[in-house]
């Protein structure tokens, strides 16, 4: 995992969801993506939820991640209300098991709230190539010299 100095946890989550987007909201639709989160007293994730309006006010919950529950199950995530992401989860995922090598606020026992607007294409274009970034090893990071055929 390669992060750029000081990346933060928030920027993550945000670039993941503007990534799934077309999961979570329907194409061309308005709406609003909320991402909260609590942090546990070992420093780690204790809980992350995933909540989308599409209608002003009116809130669903996506998916919800809960470090109690996760060892019940084979993905970290449930989702909810009829949603399913595998590009989500495999995101989500990566995050939860990278926690600690992002940057984060240093306050524990509080609510961190990350609110995500309609992306634009720019948007998704920066936000693919951040989560890319992050999940190349480094290895790969390489400069690749292509041969020219003469």
């Amino acid at each position: 995992m390669t992060l750029r100095p000081n990346q933060v946890l928030d920027q993550m989550l945000e670039s993941m969801v503007v990534v799934a987007w077309d999961d979570v909201i329907r194409a061309g639709a308005p709406g609003l993506v909320h991402i909260k989160y609590r942090f546990a007293e070992d420093h780690s994730i204790a809980n992350l939820q995933v909540w989308a309006s599409q209608s002003g006010g009116h809130w669903l919950l996506v998916c919800e991640y809960s470090e109690a529950a996760s060892a019940a199950r084979s993905s970290n995530f449930a989702f909810s209300n009829g949603y399913r992401s595998d590009l989500l989860t495999q995101y989500l995922d990566f995050v939860i098991e990278h926690q600690s090598e992002f940057a984060r606020a240093s306050e524990l026992h509080r609510d961190s709230l990350v609110q995500v607007q309609v992306p634009t294409e720019v948007d998704k274009a920066r936000a693919l190539k951040l989560v890319h970034e992050a999940q190349t090893p480094n290895e790969l990071q390489e400069p690749v010299i292509l041969a020219t055929a003469r």
